[in-house]
C-alpha cells in the first residue's frame, strides 16, 4: 500500500533532505496541493485553489544542520501526497538539492559536477511499524533504519563539517531515488 510507506496508517516514517537556504527553526506547514497529471507536477498554495481539486497537505520540517546556504532537514509527513516534500519545500523557499522538477538548476548543476548527484538528496529515515493486525502484523513494533549513503554523507561533511550534533549516528532506512516511487520500497 503506497500510503503506508508515506507515514500514514500503521507506519511512521521520517525523511531527511538537503535544501538550499538556511532554515533556523522548526517549520510546521499546512498548504494546499493541486496536481497537474499531464505534467506530472504539483502546485502549492497557502489557500485552497479556487478552480480544480486541491488537497490539504501538512508537514513539519526540523533543521538538523545548517550553514549560511544549505540546511539538512528532517521531514515529518503528517499527510502523504505525491511530490509533497519537494513541492512544499520549494513553495516555502527551500528547494531540495538535486531536484530537477522543483529545484534550482544552477544548484543542481553544482552538485552534479562536484559530487555526481543525479537525483534529489532525499533520504527515507526511521521507519517504524505500529502493532497491527493483517498481512503486516509480523512487522508490528519493529523499526528499520540505516546510515546516510554516499554521496549524501560526503556532502554533509563538506557542507557542515564534523559538528557535534550526532546526525551521522541517526539511524536512516535507505536512499530513495525519487525516480523510483516510494511504493517500490520493500522491507524484507
Amino acid at each position: 500500500d503506497p500510503e503506508m510507506s508515506r507515514g500514514l496508517g500503521d507506519v511512521y516514517k521520517e525523511d531527511y533532505t538537503l535544501v538550499r537556504g538556511r532554515l533556523t527553526q522548526k517549520l510546521d506547514s499546512t498548504c494546499y496541493l493541486q496536481k497537474d497529471n499531464a505534467k506530472n507536477k504539483v502546485r502549492i498554495s497557502d489557500r485552497p485553489w479556487e478552480h480544480g481539486k486541491s488537497e490539504e497537505i501538512h508537514s513539519i520540517f526540523y533543521p538538523v544542520k545548517k550553514n549560511d546556504d544549505y540546511t539538512l532537514v528532517k521531514v515529518e509527513l503528517i499527510t502523504g501526497k505525491s511530490h509533497q516534500i519537494r513541492a512544499q519545500l520549494k513553495h516555502l523557499g527551500y528547494p531540495v538539492v538535486g531536484d530537477t522538477k522543483y529545484g534550482i538548476p544552477e544548484v543542481n548543476r553544482y552538485f552534479s559536477d562536484s559530487y555526481h548527484v543525479k537525483h534529489q538528496l532525499l533520504h527515507c529515515g526511521n521507519i517504524i511499524f505500529k502493532e497491527t493486525d493483517g498481512p503486516l502484523s509480523y512487522l508490528g513494533g519493529k523499526e528499520y533504519s540505516a546510515f546516510l549513503p554516499e554521496p549524501f554523507r560526503t556532502i554533509e561533511k563538506d557542507l557542515f563539517g564534523n559538528l557535534d550534533n550526532n546526525f551521522s549516528k541517526i539511524r536512516i532506512l535507505s536512499l530513495i531515488h525519487i525516480s523510483e516511487p516510494t511504493r517500490h520500497l520493500r522491507i524484507s
